[in-house]
């Protein structure tokens, strides 16, 4: 990893090479996009700025529409990795770049994901019903003859979770990515920096009441706006849980607890999702009401 990020941080071809690369890449492996595509335009961009990431970005734009030209890629792809992975990072990397915050640049990755849910709902209207219409297409045209009803009733509960499913994705994946991009530049420039600023990570106090607000509104029935009112909540869910990672690793750190801890919390998220997932983000809730604390310093930060 260091020598790749070496390599990428070297000069303007070795970059727009890298991320041409890697961006054509990961077109063959859609579900590792982020990670191939999106961390090195955040680290990039955490370390040569606005402007120059900016006009590395068009030259790796240009010579992946030659590649994808000459593999046969089609270019809609091209484009949607541009438009809904790297641009995303960027904006995402800028913010933490400029603030030295995690906490505020997922409030920023958060708020992209709520324009999303909040086109789906105004540009769509019954969002569930659109969900439930392109499942059944997809069921229809991509499963053999005979077999769809054997999965009607797997995916009935799917349409209302869609969108709050990738919302969160959408939240998720940036967030990782520029954690990642971050810890990349601390390796290379300032070991021990990420660190610092992850455990640093705090979510503004007066954001957990509008959410416990929102939970007690989802208990009335016939709530016009409760589809709605669920896919916020369900992002604030997710940065919630990236406070709670940050206060249980603070916590293991002041307390000198054995790192056990740790790899207990990350296998029992892994393999029991559902629960511990709602568990972090309640610590994390917890901690932001109960605490306060600075950023570190920009020197200590990476």
């Amino acid at each position: 990893m260091q020598a790749l990020g070496k390599y990428i941080l070297s000069g303007r071809m070795q970059a727009i090479g890298a991320v041409s690369f890697l961006s054509t890449l990961s077109l063959l492996f859609l579900p590792l996009a982020f990670l191939f595509s999106g961390v090195p335009i955040g680290l990039l961009t955490l370390r040569k700025g606005a402007t120059q990431c900016a006009q590395l970005m068009l030259g790796s734009f240009l010579l992946m529409c030659l590649l994808s030209a000459l593999l046969k890629i089609q270019f809609a792809f091209v484009v949607m990795i541009a438009g809904c992975v790297w641009l995303p990072v960027y904006f995402c990397s800028l913010v933490l770049r400029e603030t030295q915050r995690p906490a505020l640049m997922s409030l920023f990755a958060g708020g992209i994901a709520l324009s999303f849910v909040v086109y789906m709902h105004l540009a769509i209207g019954d969002v569930e019903e659109w969900w439930r219409n392109l499942l059944n297409e997809a069921l229809a045209s991509g499963l053999p003859a005979g077999t769809s009803a054997q999965y009607q009733q797997a995916i009935e509960l799917a349409p209302a979770l869609m969108n709050a499913m990738v919302a969160s994705s959408i939240t998720m994946s940036l967030i990782i990515t520029v954690l990642i991009a971050r810890w990349w530049q601390s390796r290379l420039f300032n070991p021990g920096g990420f660190s610092l600023e992850f455990r640093a990570f705090t979510l503004p106090r007066p954001l957990v009441f509008p959410l416990v607000l929102g939970m007690g509104l989802l208990f009335f029935e016939g709530l016009s706006f409760a589809s709605l009112l669920r896919d916020l909540l369900i992002i604030a869910l997710v940065l919630y849980l990236f406070q709670g990672l940050a206060t249980v690793h603070r916590t293991v750190k002041e307390r000198h607890l054995s790192r056990s801890w740790l790899t207990a919390m990350y296998l029992l998220l892994a393999f029991v999702p559902q629960l511990m997932v709602i568990f972090v983000a309640w610590i994390g809730m917890t901690d932001s009401l109960l605490n306060r604390r600075g950023s570190p310093p920009a020197d200590e930060a990476g």
